[in-house]
């Protein structure tokens, strides 16, 4: 499309400044460079019209929303991730156990550091319920499948392809 456009500026500039490359070269030459010209003007102003109309609010729109994008995404880590790798070090000695959901290094050695089977004892003791470790994983894993099938519904035009594969990983 914008080499379309390229070409009528071309052919623009060509027959109405004269200059000695001529479009077309015969009897109705002057008749049928009028007619390129007319086309030509009609196409950029065609071409204008479809940037203003559907492109410049797309943009907008995506330039409006990529903040909002950007924190929805960090709220399911900051929420969601965050609080099961919390409970999983909780009681861990080692200073490397820290439940940061942005770095994936440690995140293998802290879901080992748990029997997964066992009941989850902060919760207990915090709301009375008995609820063991991998069912709260579970737990959190579904609530982070519906949160991301949301927000790729939602904003899946608008986002970026890093952040539509980040999502499904």
């Amino acid at each position: 499309v914008f080499g379309i456009f390229i070409v009528c500026l071309f052919i623009i500039v060509q027959v109405k400044f004269d200059l000695p490359f001529y479009i077309c070269r015969s009897v109705y030459a002057e008749q049928i460079n009028e007619i390129l010209v007319n086309l030509s003007y009609s196409y950029i102003a065609a071409y204008l019209f479809y940037l203003m109309t559907t492109r410049l609010p797309v943009v907008m729109r995506r330039k409006k929303l990529m903040p909002v994008i950007q924190r929805r995404i960090e709220e399911i880590g900051r929420q969601e991730i965050y609080y099961v790798l919390l409970e999983f070090s909780r009681g861990c000695k080692d200073p490397k156990c820290s439940p940061d959901y942005k770095h994936i290094d440690n995140t293998a050695k802290l879901l080992a550091s748990k029997t997964w089977t066992d009941e989850m004892p902060t919760v207990y003791r915090q709301f009375g319920v008995r609820i063991t470790y991998v069912k709260c994983v579970r737990q959190n894993c579904v609530n982070i499948k519906e949160r991301v099938a949301e927000i790729l519904k939602r904003y899946k035009d608008e986002m970026t392809e890093e952040q539509i594969t980040s999502l499904e990983g």
